[in-house]
């Protein structure tokens, strides 16, 4: 379930693919609402937990990098809000996913390049050829 919320977060990050005067569908702004929907419809639970966490993980470079402190504004509302309505439940999953989430937005991990933001500039085909 995890690669499926990863691969939904990859799509705003297709600022490499974006041609002039066509708008990205899954663009930032749709990430953003997307974050917004989780956070405001859905219960909060292991789900929606693990949805965010991935989601965060991939795009929460390009939303920090684009929306600066209304971004931090919306990680303050998911600690103080989201993640406090797990507290006293008792299942474990739930809790290690409320640690990653929590230490995720505390580390400021989001300020960190996402593996394969940028494209690579050599292919290791060249560096690896045969003899």
């Amino acid at each position: 379930m995890q690669n499926l919320f990863e691969v939904t977060a990859a799509k705003p990050l297709a600022h490499q693919t974006e041609v002039e005067g066509c708008q990205n569908l899954h663009g930032l702004r749709e990430g953003w609402a997307w974050i917004a929907i989780v956070l405001n419809v859905f219960p909060a639970n292991l789900y929606t937990a693990a949805a965010l966490l991935a989601f965060l993980e991939i795009a929460g470079f390009a939303l920090h990098k684009r929306y600066k402190t209304q971004f931090r504004k919306l990680l303050d509302i998911i600690v103080k809000e989201f993640l406090t309505a797990f507290k006293d439940r008792g299942n474990e999953k739930l809790m290690k996913l409320t640690e990653n989430l929590l230490s995720y937005i505390e580390l400021n991990e989001f300020l960190n390049e996402p593996q394969g933001w940028r494209l690579r500039s050599s292919l290791d085909s060249h560096i690896l050829t045969p003899d």
